[in-house]
């Protein structure tokens, strides 16, 4: 008698250990199931500032792709400097490329307060492709540059494209503030014409802006931003054939040809299953096997014969 008690609370136990622990998976994939990913942050390229020197060569680029589908985001960057001169910085760096596979570059710091040491030489690029799949708002990009810049001198040594460029928080603000000291060489900057602003993938530039304050200095910078946006490919859903009802199609509806009721539409299920599916089919895997437990449980406690 004492043997069979021990038995079955033995069993009881683990029977309810069994419970517990099957209960808790299902609960895990149905969370699985639910949970949305979150997004990535974004990422901010900075490059080649506070390099300050006389006689300073400063030669930074950056360019950037963007692709953005839906929740889908990525991106791959190539930075290249040359650096030289007293108290530089910045290094050395060839053709450097680095690929996110999850986050987009929304901004670049590139070039400023940099080279302020008289006679020296700057020039710096900014590319950036933005690949978007579905609606947005594409407009001119705002500019704010040039200004207090190149001593307040015009063409021919001042160049800049467009201008005047003020606007507060412009999506480009390049050179502000720089090629001032006298015997100024060059200042000439520019925003590509045709460089655009995406509502859906804003993008900030800040560049060449303090730098190269100092007398004879050189400064060359320019930035391009492209948004290339291909509109959303909706797949089509099921298609139907008109039939034509028999004759004897009666009070109970049209019939097909062949005098059976038409067949309702099954949308296909074909390829791999999402991740709800699996999670769907994971759950019913656990409660199969819950099933088997509780069977095997009972059949112990059921009195010997």
């Amino acid at each position: 008698m004492t043997f069979r008690r021990t038995t079955r609370a033995r069993d009881g136990f683990r029977l309810g250990w069994s419970l517990t622990g099957a209960l808790g998976l299902i609960l895990v994939a149905t969370a699985l199931g639910s949970t949305p990913v979150s997004a990535s942050a974004p990422v901010d390229i900075a490059q080649c500032n506070g390099a300050d020197g006389g006689g300073s060569v400063i030669s930074c680029d950056v360019t950037i792709t963007n692709t953005l589908d839906g929740n889908v985001t990525s991106s791959q960057v190539t930075v290249a400097r040359h650096c030289a001169g007293t108290n530089v910085v910045c290094g050395e760096t060839a053709g450097t490329t680095t690929n996110y596979p999850t986050q987009l570059v929304t901004s670049v710091h590139q070039c400023n307060n940099a080279g302020n040491g008289g006679g020296s030489t700057m020039t710096c690029t900014v590319r950036v492709t933005n690949n978007i799949t579905g609606a947005t708002t594409v407009t001119p990009a705002t500019v704010n540059q040039c200004n207090g810049s190149g001593d307040g001198l015009g063409a021919p040594k001042v160049s800049c494209n467009p201008f005047p460029a003020t606007t507060t928080g412009a999506d480009v603000t390049e050179c502000n503030g720089s090629a001032n000291g006298g015997t100024l060489v060059g200042l000439n900057c520019t925003v590509t014409s045709g460089t655009t602003a995406a509502a859906t993938l804003p993008i900030a530039v800040n560049e060449c802006n303090g730098s190269d304050n100092g007398g004879g200095s050189k400064v060359m910078c320019s930035t391009a931003i492209t948004n290339n946006v291909t509109a959303s490919v909706v797949s089509p859903g099921p298609t139907t054939t008109p039939t034509t009802a028999s004759p004897g199609g009666g009070p109970g509806g049209p019939t097909t040809g062949n005098g059976q009721p038409p067949v309702p539409n099954v949308p296909h299920t074909g390829g791999a299953a999402g991740q709800p599916e699996a999670s769907a089919l994971v759950i019913a895997g656990l409660g199969s096997l819950l099933a088997v437990w509780v069977a095997r449980a009972r059949r112990r406690h059921q009195p010997a014969v």
